[in-house]
């Protein structure tokens, strides 16, 4: 519930600097900053009006100031990498504004101080470190809301550019998949098609639906997990047709019917599985599993191993290696993959948090 609360504050906060719809309410806030700073200073320090056109003279140059700061100076300064002329400019700007106000205060305002004080330069020194604290108060915010501003626009630039990235590559990493799977099926039919027609008639059959989920489903971000494991079934018994003295089955317990997963996830494994299962001599086996558990997948696949041995391949070949891949970008920590094989079997426990 807390993170949730926290992605929303962060979420808020990014949409509110960045967006263009609330550029009003940023010149709103930054008018009474200025306005409340301004009118803290409760003592009068002039005769008559004059502590109100004072007042509105500051208010207006400070203003002018901190806009020509976020739209000039930050832009073309800091944003350029331009930091330390940024910081001249910046103190330019404040010994300038320093002495304009100095010099306004002696040549206009005195005759309308309501206490004269005498000119002397340790108090002007002592003035100058105050008026620079009181600048940077004023400007200080401001250039940290452009910096902000700008790296959170930055930031969700690099998120976009992630993200139409990871979706680049799994759309390639299911277009490896698909291929390598129909062409390990093609391989049996055209063996069937010599020794026996009838079979690679039913094997044919078989693969239409196959190609059609394919097409229609496996294009989708998410499929029901059902639908996967129909397709599964029916590659599999493309397997014990092609295949004597194999069987194979596929449980399932908990709630199956209702949960979305990517397409031909299990695929490469059950095809790993079949590959390394085959046996001429001896029985050879296939059991998959599926369990759901307060939202968490279970996915077992057991094979059995020939009795005689072949020669070491490289782990998994193609199809697995592009479902750990998949794996790693899709579900990132949430899921555990773990692949055990002795002289009998080879187990293949993958387990998804929904």
């Amino acid at each position: 519930m807390k993170s949730k609360i926290n992605d929303f504050s962060k979420d808020f906060l990014t949409n509110f600097a960045t967006n263009r719809k609330y550029r009003g309410l940023h010149h709103i806030s930054l008018i009474l900053f200025v306005l409340g700073f301004i009118l803290t200073d409760t003592k009068k320090n002039y005769i008559g009006n004059w502590d109100i056109y004072v007042n509105a003279a500051m208010f207006n140059y400070f203003v002018g100031i901190i806009y020509l700061n976020m739209y000039v100076l930050v832009p073309k300064l800091l944003f350029r990498e331009r930091a330390a002329l940024y910081l001249f400019a910046m103190a330019g700007v404040t010994l300038g504004t320093y002495f304009f106000f100095l010099s306004v205060e002696y040549s206009i305002l005195r005759p309308y101080e309501l206490i004269q004080r005498p000119f002397n330069i340790p108090d002007m020194m002592v003035n100058l470190l105050g008026f620079c604290f009181i600048f940077t108060v004023f400007i200080g915010p401001s250039t940290f809301f452009k910096l902000l501003q700008q790296w959170m626009r930055d930031t969700n630039r690099i998120h976009e550019l992630e993200k139409a990235t990871i979706e680049s590559e799994l759309e390639q990493l299911k277009k490896q998949v698909n291929p390598h799977f129909l062409f390990n099926t093609l391989n049996n039919v055209n063996v069937l098609t010599q020794t026996d027609p009838e079979r690679a008639s039913q094997v044919l059959t078989r693969l239409s639906d196959l190609i059609r989920f394919q097409l229609y489903d496996s294009v989708k971000e998410q499929i029901f997990l059902n639908a996967d494991i129909h397709f599964l079934t029916d590659y599999l018994n493309l397997e014990k047709i092609r295949r004597d003295n194999f069987e194979f089955s596929i449980s399932t317990k908990g709630d199956i019917a209702n949960q979305l997963i990517p397409p031909l996830l299990f695929i490469p494994f059950v095809e790993n599985a079949a590959k390394y299962s085959l046996d001429s001599d001896n029985k050879s086996y296939i059991y998959l599993s599926f369990e759901v558990e307060r939202s968490i997948l279970y996915f077992v696949c057991i094979n059995s191993k020939p009795g005689k041995k072949i020669k070491p391949q490289k782990s998994g070949g193609l199809g697995l290696a592009n479902v750990k891949r998949r794996l790693e970008l899709i579900y990132n920590e949430k899921y555990t993959l773990d692949i055990k094989e002795d002289e009998n079997i080879y187990q293949v426990n993958l387990c998804l948090i929904l």
